[in-house]
């Protein structure tokens, strides 16, 4: 995004290279007269006003955000009134491109002030106020947009100013993310996102009941899901969403909190969720011995991880841990009988 190119005392003035666009808050100066010599450098203009894009769809945290498709951007257009109305970007006599500027001290420039603005690289007409309320340029693209001020000085095209906005496409849903598995009972939420939301869409809200969706199957069990989401401001004007998919319920849930630890892993479907890591130490194996003190024996066993293949038979089975990062550092374990197990990296 682009800044203003004036000083704190709202003063503009000429960049001193031409025409190269400055990315600066200040614009150099000069006033001074220069005693013409074969070696002498004409003069700068010296220019006062402002030239900025305001009375944006959406600013916050630096985003100066315009949004097309939308009745808001019905009087894209050049304006010399310094405080418009409250709510007045419609009226007649307001712009979004502000632009007072003035060549206080000519230094060789002759004629008006040209502005030229782009929309994503293309040439982007901005009319300036004078018609009837809802005239302009509408604005048709997403992208930067970007106006630059020039005078003709000594017959060359001098940079005055710039400033800088971005146009952004209309809202729309993102991809649906279900969890792999859950614990049962436990919220499934956030399946998607809205994306070029800026406050268009407001809190996003699901059918059956609200945001969370608590599992209703019987655990353990592989069950399908589905929800439709919507945008609780109707401002945003988008169609709702429905995701859907499979997703295993788990019975059980346990959580490590130190390496090489044996804890007890209860037969059935299992989430195990660890920490990224254990005093800096990051886990990439999990293993497991029989629970004799539950089970009262000594046969070999399997176990499945993450729906995979049965790792065993073994007395004693380990393996490499499944990616788990993507699944909030949970992985499952599926077991046919009570196991003590821990994690661990090799």
């Amino acid at each position: 995004m682009g800044g203003t190119l004036y000083n704190s005392m709202g003063e503009c003035h000429a960049a001193k290279d031409n025409p190269k666009v400055s990315s600066s808050s200040e614009v150099a100066s000069s006033s001074s007269a220069v005693s013409p010599s074969s070696n002498s450098v004409a003069p700068e203009p010296v220019i006062s006003g402002k030239f900025e894009f305001r009375l944006f769809a959406y600013s916050s945290s630096g985003s100066r955000i315009y949004f097309f498709g939308t009745s808001s951007n019905s009087n894209m257009r050049e304006s010399q009134i310094l405080e418009p109305p409250e709510g007045s970007a419609s009226s007649a006599n307001s712009g979004k491109l502000l632009n007072t500027l003035a060549i206080t001290a000519a230094a060789g420039c002759v004629g008006d002030i040209i502005v030229e603005s782009t929309l994503d690289g293309a040439v982007f007409n901005i009319p300036k106020s004078g018609g009837p309320a809802g005239s302009g340029a509408t604005v048709d693209r997403a992208g930067p947009l970007v106006s630059k001020a020039y005078a003709m000085c000594d017959g060359v095209k001098k940079l005055l100013a710039t400033t800088e906005a971005e146009v952004v496409a209309n809202p729309s849903w993102g991809d649906c993310k279900l969890p792999t598995y859950v614990q049962r009972s436990e919220a499934v939420q956030n399946v998607v996102h809205v994306n070029n939301d800026y406050g268009r869409c407001g809190n996003v809200t699901y059918n059956n009941p609200n945001q969370n969706y608590p599992s209703t199957a019987t655990a353990p069990a592989t069950t399908s899901f589905s929800t439709t989401a919507r945008c609780s401001n109707n401002d945003a004007n988008i169609e709702t969403k429905t995701c859907s998919g499979i997703i295993t319920v788990a019975t059980n849930y346990y959580k490590y909190t130190a390496i090489d630890t044996s804890s007890p892993i209860n037969a059935g479907t299992t989430i195990v969720e660890v920490l990224d890591a254990y005093g800096g130490i990051q886990v990439n194996r999990f293993g497991c011995q029989g629970n004799f003190a539950t089970n009262n024996s000594s046969n070999t066993f399997t176990y499945k991880l993450n729906n995979g293949v049965s790792v065993g038979p073994d007395y004693w089975v380990e393996t490499q841990i499944p990616s788990y990062t993507a699944n909030g550092n949970r992985f499952l374990v599926q077991a046919t009988e009570d196991l003590s197990c821990l994690v661990t990296k090799y």
